[in-house]
């Protein structure tokens, strides 16, 4: 085969590929693989299996595309010793197309690992490429790199660092003149933004790619400018514009790609628990199905946590724990979202073992969140005598957990008929996903006491004329601007990542602990230095936001509360 042959072959494999033809795209690689030679026609013939590694990784099928990725590495090499102490000016060229090549190699080897959730291979194939980027300057798979750097560190809830690597890809594609490229890197940062409580810069990002979208006339852009904007205003707990936001995002979105449109559908149903319930789990079942049709890795993942979200909101704890440990099963460990999730969930549902273990792994793993303070207020809720696992063993205490969890989950599955072994699948999703049927509500018998039945609320303003209520739920609610908490105080700048603590303990029982924050708690303008009990009207001043307990009859129907996006 000529070198012009091998490059036609190559262009018509990622002509078809662009096209989603990945039958005919893989046959052109191979066909182009198996013809190249000598140091140039290597370089091809690596491409070729790259390429062949980038089919495989688009359809699901890994362990293909790592044997793709080891075969394109080792041609690269190849190549690189048939050219060795060469100085003219081809061979420098060709030597740094050929380093490069390794490079993204590494990249998508991270990529894959990625998708697999191995993080701690995906953060070794990093490293491994950072080095061979050091020579090739800003060149466009640049970006492939920081955006893999960013995505990991979004799935470990680092989302400082995440916005930092996605601030060096707005960076590599601005020098290299992608302007699609551009405003994709300022929609991933204002995202990241958001995760890590910034509403303002999220916002400046926001209106520049919206600017920019406007200028391609990309509508699949412009859709997800708009979803990111819902994601503030629900942040902002401006839940009717978060809703008409997200329908505006699905209006320009209406010929997008449905992946696209299936990842919104999943995503706007956290407004829809909150404006519109009827809504919220046709929403979830519809976007899943496109995920599916879409070969979307992550769909179980991702609509099992939304589901333990919405859950959580409605105050159904047996279904948001299945929820939550179901997205932690498809997703694996390490997940800071989930995990959140499943740690509220496990509370909720009184499982205080197991939320007390998960509280110090996920200390372990990011200590600077703080979460040895959510572990030393279940210390008290544990029965006496419980064995403790050692806390300086995460192996261990990992695997402790997963036994209680299991315990926990397993006569909850069992009443719901879904298997253990498939609490991670797709048939979770298809048991789960239905909506709560009314008639289940809790009805008090005609002895009870209205006093007995009313349960404590917490109100504050949003706005003039506004007002937020969050019916507090038994057992530990915790308030702050992290994403992790019942109540997400992201507008509010002097709320601590994680403030304080409201713990309902049954009837009139409601204690605030302040959980070393740096502007304090107050009720009624008395410095709070511990724990306080709360009774009904009482003001309670957290940041600098001020919130009021009422103590109320139960709404009948989806909770309107407070729904944290993490």
């Amino acid at each position: 085969m000529s070198d012009v042959d091998g490059r036609s072959l190559l262009a018509q494999a990622q002509a078809r590929l662009a096209r989603g033809e990945q039958e005919a795209a893989y046959k052109a690689f191979a066909a182009a693989a198996q013809g190249f030679a000598g140091p140039t026609q290597l370089l091809g013939g690596a491409h070729a299996w790259r390429g062949m590694a980038q089919v495989a990784l688009i359809r699901g099928e890994y362990p293909a595309a790592e044997r793709a990725l080891i075969t394109a590495e080792r041609t690269y090499g190849l190549a690189e010793s048939m050219i060795e102490g060469a100085a003219d000016e081809a061979s420098v060229r060709l030597r740094l197309d050929l380093m490069e090549g390794r490079a993204t190699c590494g990249v998508m080897r991270a990529d894959v690992a990625l998708r697999q959730r191995r993080f701690a291979k995906a953060r070794k194939a990093i490293d491994a490429a950072y080095p061979l980027y050091r020579d090739l300057g800003e060149r466009p798979s640049l970006s492939d790199l920081w955006t893999t750097t960013a995505r990991l560190a979004e799935h470990e809830g680092r989302w400082f660092q995440a916005r930092t690597a996605w601030a060096q890809v707005l960076k590599v594609r601005r020098a290299n003149h992608d302007e699609p490229g551009t405003c994709d890197a300022l929609i991933r940062m204002a995202e990241a933004m958001l995760a890590d409580d910034d509403l303002d810069g999220a916002d400046k990002r926001l209106t520049e790619a919206e600017q920019l979208a406007r200028e391609l006339e990309d509508d699949a852009l412009v859709g997800r400018v708009r979803v990111a904007n819902a994601r503030l205003l629900e942040l902002e707990h401006d839940w009717e514009g978060a809703w008409e936001k997200w329908l505006d995002a699905m209006a320009a979105m209406e010929h997008a790609d449905p992946v696209l449109r299936g990842l919104s559908r999943v995503r706007m149903a956290r407004s829809a628990a909150r404006v519109r319930p009827e809504q919220t789990y046709d929403l979830l079942q519809r976007g899943f199905s496109a995920l599916v049709e879409g070969h979307y890795a992550d769909a179980v993942g991702l609509v099992l946590h939304q589901l333990a979200v919405v859950c959580l909101a409605e105050e159904r704890a047996d279904t948001a724990l299945l929820a939550a440990a179901g997205a932690s099963e498809a997703r694996g460990k390490g997940d800071a979202s989930v995990e959140g999730a499943l740690y509220r969930a496990l509370v909720m549902a009184k499982r205080f073992e197991a939320a007390w273990m998960l509280a110090h792994i996920r200390h372990a793993r990011r200590p600077e969140d703080n979460h040895d303070m959510s572990a030393a207020w279940l210390e008290e809720k544990l029965p006496e005598g419980w064995p403790r696992p050692p806390l300086d063993d995460l192996p261990a205490l990992e695997t402790s957990f997963r036994v209680e969890l299991l315990e926990a989950v397993r006569p909850l599955a069992r009443g719901a008929g879904l298997p253990l072994e498939a609490l991670g699948t797709a048939r979770a999703v298809t048991l789960l996903c239905t909506a709560p049927d009314e008639t289940m509500d809790p009805v008090p018998s005609a002895t009870a006491a209205v006093e007995d039945l009313a349960r404590p609320v917490l109100t504050w303003v949003i706005r003039e004329g506004e007002i937020e209520r969050y019916p507090i739920a038994e057992g530990l609610n915790l308030l702050g601007r992290g994403g992790d908490n019942a109540v997400r105080m992201a507008w509010d700048p002097k709320a601590s990542r994680t403030h304080c603590a409201l713990d309902y303990r049954g009837g009139r029982e409601l204690f605030v602990k302040d959980l070393g924050s740096q502007h304090g708690v107050q009720i009624d303008g008395v410095a709070v230095a511990e724990e306080a009990r709360i009774t009904d009207g009482r003001h309670l001043l957290v940041g600098e936001t001020e919130f009021t307990i009422e103590w109320t009859l139960p709404r009948k129907g989806v909770a309107a509360i407070a729904i944290p996006v993490g």
